[in-house]
């Protein structure tokens, strides 16, 4: 089976205007900076492997109000009514996020659509560096496909985005090894800093 990296690049953008006189600004601002101890917040990238990259297509790609998202769905299927799918967003400039209580917040949701949603911890380790959590919910409604999906989510905090991503596939087929792949999956995710 082949793997291959999906690389999610976010950019973090940061202006930074100093009034100086002369012609000189330009290295001026860089003095100051240096002197300050300004550090530029640090643009970050989140891989994932994903088995049989070649099934996969990106369906979605959007840049808006600081907030990256691409859906990849897997094309076994078909492409206007996938039964799996992955969901990548992060969000620039979003730091110290509660990861339970995002998680709680997305179960909410879910249980709004569904009664029948149910909650489940896979894992978590708050208190990483990059603190992550994962966990499953099921039964929930996927509103654009009006179908019942099962999904496995991985939050994590970077240094200076919220990473919110799932897998979700349709309730029929998901399965205890489906659960398992996916969850294989999140567990290769790392954030790479630059």
């Amino acid at each position: 089976m082949k793997s291959v990296i999906l690389l999610f690049t976010l950019l973090s953008c940061f202006s930074v205007s100093a009034q100086t006189t002369g012609k000189s600004g330009a290295a001026d601002s860089e003095k100051h900076l240096q002197t300050s101890r300004f550090r530029k917040p640090m643009e970050e990238r989140i891989f994932v492997k994903i088995p049989d990259i070649e099934k996969w297509k990106i369906t979605y790609e959007n840049y808006k109000n600081n907030q990256y998202v691409v859906l990849v769905a897997n094309t076994f299927d078909t492409l206007k009514k996938p039964s799996e799918y992955l969901s990548l967003t992060s969000m620039a400039g979003m730091k110290n996020v509660d990861l339970t209580k995002a998680m709680n917040d997305s179960y909410k949701r879910a249980k709004d659509q569904s009664k029948n949603a149910e909650l489940n911890v896979i894992a978590k380790d708050l208190k990483a560096k990059e603190p992550w959590i994962m966990y499953s919910i099921q039964n929930a409604v996927n509103e654009e496909y009006k179908s019942k999906v099962s999904q496995v989510w991985y939050l994590m905090q970077g240094e200076n985005f919220f990473h919110s991503c799932f897998m979700s596939v349709r309730d029929d087929a998901f399965t205890e090894e489906k659960k398992k792949d996916m969850i294989n999956v999140f567990k290769t995710a790392k954030i790479v800093y630059r």
